[in-house]
């Protein structure tokens, strides 16, 4: 079975970025392409894992999300040598990489209507990451007053 050479380091940065701004774009397959794009040459690359975890949750995809933003988590905790830290700041790029698969994670239990493991998620986030760069503590609100999916309409 051939196998995909991997990309210089620029490259593999590129099609990452351009993941991101087809995932902004709502152009999901092109972000889905261009994260596997990234896989193919670095699989352990947390950010496009995480990317990819969020390409499945628009497109319902739950299970896949969840495997992506776990692996992602798993890729990113080798940076804090296997130990969840004591607290994250999104300025700092391990931190904000490990920031998005906690809160895939939640997000996607949240959708799946899971909403008390999705509530000590976002709190345990919140704890975390005192500046809340993702609004988990809005949805854990939400959540305590009564929002049963993240797909449900206030």
């Amino acid at each position: 079975m051939p196998t995909t050479p991997a990309l210089p380091q620029p490259e593999i940065e590129h099609l990452y970025a351009a993941g991101w701004a087809a995932l902004q774009a709502e152009m999901l397959s092109e972000a889905e392409e261009a994260f596997l794009g990234v896989l193919a040459s670095d699989p352990w690359h947390a950010d496009a894992l995480n990317g990819l975890g969020t390409v499945y949750f628009h497109e319902k995809r739950l299970d896949e999300a969840e495997a992506m933003y776990a692996s992602g988590k798993k890729s990113v905790l080798k940076f804090f040598k296997d130990k969840m830290p004591d607290h994250v700041d999104w300025a700092a790029p391990h931190d904000r990489t490990l920031i998005r698969s906690l809160h895939g994670l939640a997000l996607v239990e949240y959708r799946r209507g899971k909403t008390a493991t999705a509530e000590k998620m976002f709190e345990e986030i919140v704890r975390l990451n005192p500046k809340d760069n993702t609004g988990a503590r809005f949805l854990a609100m939400d959540i305590r007053k009564g929002k049963k999916t993240w797909d449900q309409k206030s």
